[in-house]
């Protein structure tokens, strides 16, 4: 069953119909696997993240958790990441604007103060 529809390029064209798609959120995010962010990686074996996803323009049904839908097992809601570093993601074909926000569960690394010397005396070492 199909309806004619305008004519294009001087080919009719017809109209098939809607399609729709219903998903639940965590069977949409399980092949991301975001929870091994919570792990220590292969590359560094002391790094793992805290990280939280949110909808940027939440429905005013999610305002009291700030939009956020998912986050890694000690980063609720509730709590404030420390200076995280964070991305859109964005579908503007399926209508997602979300925000993935990540950082690192003992917090960032500092530079110590013997870093400084010895950026100084390699300089000097190699005549910079």
């Amino acid at each position: 069953c199909s309806f004619p529809g305008p004519i294009e390029n001087g080919t009719q064209t017809y109209f098939w119909g809607f399609a729709t798609l219903l998903t639940l959120i965590p069977d949409l995010l399980r092949p991301l696997s975001l929870e091994r962010l919570e792990q220590p990686t292969a590359l560094s074996t002391d790094i793992s993240f805290h990280y939280q996803l949110r909808d940027i323009a939440p429905h005013a049904s999610m305002e009291s958790v700030q939009g956020i839908f998912a986050h890694s097992s000690v980063a609720g809601p509730e709590v404030v990441l420390d200076n995280p570093v964070s991305v859109n993601v964005s579908v503007p074909e399926l209508g997602v604007a979300w925000e993935l926000s990540l950082s690192p569960q003992e917090g960032w690394p500092t530079v110590s103060s013997d870093f400084w010397i010895q950026l100084v005396l390699l300089l000097l070492a190699t005549g910079l």
